[in-house]
C-alpha cells in the first residue's frame, strides 16, 4: 500500500514572540522549521497522519544524526592545528592540563 505524499488541509496556530498568532500551512512551517513541526507532530501524536507520516520520521533521524557527529567531533582532541597531540608524554599529562583548560 503506497501513501500519498500530501500537505494539503492542514494549517497550525504559530505564536511569535511578541505573543501574537497566526495561521500557517503546513507547507510552509515544514519548509523553514521542519524539525521543530516534527517535534510538535510526534508529542501531539499527529505524526501518523498522511499529511505527517511520509516525512517526520527522515528529518527525527536527520536531527538526531547531526546531534550526534557534533558531538563526537567535539569529544575528538587528537589533533591541535593539524598536528598529532599525545595524550601523555613521560607519565605527565601536560597536554590533557591545557586542552581541558582551553
Amino acid at each position: 500500500l503506497h501513501k500519498k505524499k500530501t500537505l494539503t488541509g492542514w494549517d497550525l496556530q504559530v505564536e511569535w514572540k511578541d505573543g501574537s498568532t497566526s495561521w500557517l500551512t503546513l507547507k510552509d512551517l515544514k519548509n523553514s522549521n521542519s524539525v521543530d513541526v516534527a517535534e510538535y507532530a510526534k508529542a501531539n501524536r499527529i505524526d501518523q497522519e498522511p499529511a505527517f507520516d511520509w516525512w517526520i520520521h527522515d528529518v527525527l533521524k536527520r536531527r538526531d544524526r547531526l546531534i550526534k557527529m557534533a558531538r563526537s567531533h567535539r569529544l575528538k582532541t587528537g589533533y591541535k592545528f593539524g598536528i598529532r597531540v599525545p595524550d601523555t608524554i613521560n607519565g605527565n599529562t601536560l597536554w590533557q592540563d591545557a586542552i581541558a583548560k582551553e
